[in-house]
């Protein structure tokens, strides 16, 4: 992808999934002939979902390369449709029911964004390695689970028994209801590419990663440079300009031949179950790095803008302020009752 990229930008400044996408397939689930006006919505929805997919491969590549794919049919005849996806995956795993993989599913209900396991996992070392993730990445993931859960679907007690019985289907997802897609549809691009990063910094590439004990020689590294860009609400771009697009935690500010970048980071995250609110107060500007570290609760913040360490509440830094951007104490609060211990 170019530095420069005008679809994806407008991609971006659209609402990829809306209310109107889950009544759509709620008025299919029944089968039926579908009308020609429903037929266009589904090819509408399945470019939006492949667009997608193809930003997270695009737009982050680990040190595994990665692969996505998508609902291959745009709905024709009677068949009942339940739902429609995209998903990306390792491409080690050759095929997304037999490994790993990050996935974003529409239905009538609303929307599933999921790190799964495939169906059609078999026990093998995939499960193995599952099994045996080490204690930091275990404590990267559990971070996610303030936001995500450990599935609707099954009764564990906690993330260590989910990778113990490491069952195929399970996933580590959370739900958005359609009645709450018409604020989060805009953002659901910018949460897959979350969910991916993290994801794969804790737990794909251990999963996939070749074995270097058994080989005896280092396994190969590939050096990539990661370009990302995200819709601004005017908020969060008001914010981003109060602090000249320089993060506040560490100052970096990024230039590139688009102009300059940040990100704006919610506090408390918007919709269920957090709902906090869209307001400059709970928005930081933040370099993508630090943006990472804070969502997934490796740093937190003081009231009195001290930056910590969560592992061992070391300051590692001063939130930069100005006086016309005021944070919210409540939702600094809310976000250490969330990940600080």
């Amino acid at each position: 992808m170019t530095a420069f990229d005008e679809d994806h930008i407008l991609r971006e400044l659209v609402r990829l999934v809306g209310s109107e996408d889950c009544d759509l397939i709620a008025r299919c689930s029944r089968g039926g002939k579908i009308s020609a006006k429903d037929a266009k919505h589904f090819k509408a929805l399945r470019e939006r979902l492949a667009g997608i997919g193809h930003d997270v491969v695009e737009q982050y590549i680990g040190r595994e390369p990665s692969m996505a794919v998508f609902t291959s049919d745009v709905p024709q005849g009677a068949k009942p449709v339940d739902a429609m996806w995209c998903c990306v995956f390792p491409a080690e795993a050759k095929n997304p029911d037999l490994g790993l993989h990050i996935a974003l599913a529409v239905s009538a209900e609303g929307v599933d964004l999921m790190l799964r396991i495939g169906a059609g996992v078999a026990p093998s070392p995939l499960q193995e390695r599952l099994r045996t993730l080490p204690g930091y990445d275990r404590e990267g993931l559990r971070r996610l689970l303030p936001k995500y859960g450990l599935g609707r679907e099954n009764d564990l007690a906690d993330l260590d028994e989910w990778l113990e019985k490491a069952s195929p289907g399970a996933a580590i997802s959370r739900h958005v209801r359609a009645d709450e897609l018409d604020y989060f549809g805009y953002e659901i691009g910018q949460e897959m590419r979350h969910l991916a990063i993290v994801s794969m910094v804790f737990m794909l590439w251990y999963c996939y990663e070749e074995d270097e004990a058994a080989t005896g020689t280092e396994a190969p590294r590939i050096r990539t440079t990661v370009q990302r860009i995200v819709r601004s609400t005017e908020k969060a771009r008001r914010v981003k300009d109060l602090h000249q697009y320089a993060c506040q935690v560490c100052g970096l500010q990024i230039v590139t031949p688009a102009g300059r970048y940040a990100e704006a980071a919610h506090i408390r995250a918007l919709g269920r179950p957090h709902n906090g609110p869209d307001a400059k107060a709970n928005i930081l500007c933040l370099c993508p790095n630090h943006h990472v570290m804070f969502d997934t609760g490796a740093i937190y913040i003081d009231d009195d803008g001290t930056v910590r360490d969560t592992d061992d509440h070391a300051p590692v830094g001063v939130l930069h302020q100005v006086p016309e951007h005021r944070i919210d104490a409540v939702q600094l609060a809310y976000h250490r009752e969330q990940h600080a211990r």
